[in-house]
């Protein structure tokens, strides 16, 4: 990967309630929009900071190329993490219920941590993630099965039949990946292909499996699965965050900063904690 450029040496991070400081600056070749403290990914697509398209500076005055660099660093590192940890995973080998219940959730934390770095990946690290994803399917077919795992106790945390809906729910999302990856592999990448997969995921308490704001904005949050290729183009088109695939010419800082101001404005609780999601 490229490394950081057209980042001032130091970037002050300062604002003031009535005048908040922001700057477009570009990590690997992407850009960041540095607002409120904390960045910001501008489109759907590889985000060097962090998974989520967001990363905090709070409690720091200035931020420079090399820090950010080191942030892109760290983010690699997690994506290396969650990629080994999924195979590791598929390999455990247990004999009873109860060993192969605590297989499963080794098996259901990797799988959901491996989802929430594929999102913002490189192209080549994502394709990665979501290949060890989509074979998790052969691994978890056996555990579809009532009583394959089970926990020594069955209480208020872990019934039976939630266990069964837990791990079909995780089953469809791989069999979905599979299908995804298909179509990612088509030019220009349509985005009701990502919002599919979305409306797949499983929802509820218990699942860590959070989609990035900007993804969200690019697909419309809460759009069912199953909208027809047109009706999604059209509204595509009205959003303010667009996909750009790799092979598209950077855009100019200009026309960033033009695209940056027309995205919603992050939440902020009264702490100054920015919304992640």
């Amino acid at each position: 990967m490229a490394s950081s450029r057209s980042v001032a040496p130091t970037i002050p991070l300062t604002t003031t309630e009535n005048a908040p400081h922001s700057f477009i600056v570009h990590v690997r070749g992407v850009p960041v929009l540095l607002a409120n403290q904390a960045a910001h990914a501008v489109r759907f697509g590889y985000f060097p900071v962090s998974p989520t398209g967001y990363r905090s500076f709070c409690g720091q005055s200035s931020i420079s190329a090399a820090d950010l660099e080191e942030r892109a660093k760290e983010a690699d590192q997690e994506r290396a993490r969650a990629l080994h940890r999924l195979r590791q995973a598929k390999e455990i080998k247990a004999r009873t219920p109860e060993q192969r219940f605590s297989a499963w959730i080794s098996l259901e934390g990797a799988l959901s941590s491996a989802m929430n770095q594929a999102y913002l990946a490189p192209e080549a690290d994502q394709d990665k993630l979501l290949r060890e994803i989509a074979t998790s399917t052969e691994v978890i077919k056996p555990f579809l099965a009532p009583g394959y795992a089970r926990p020594s106790s069955v209480g208020a945390a872990w019934t039976e039949e939630g266990l069964t809906q837990t791990i079909a729910a995780y089953h469809a999302l791989c069999t979905r990946v599979c299908r995804l990856q298909a179509r990612l592999a088509q030019r220009p990448v349509n985005p009701d292909a990502w919002a599919a997969l979305v409306e797949a995921l499983p929802k509820g308490p218990g699942y860590a499996m959070l989609v990035p704001t900007v993804l969200r904005e690019l697909i419309g949050a809460g759009e069912p699965a199953g909208i027809e290729d047109a009706d999604m183009a059209d509204k595509a088109e009205a959003m303010t965050v667009t996909p750009v695939p790799a092979s598209e010419p950077e855009m100019a800082p200009e026309q960033v900063v033009v695209a940056a101001a027309a995205l919603p404005s992050f939440g902020c609780d009264p702490r100054g904690q920015y919304s992640l999601f």
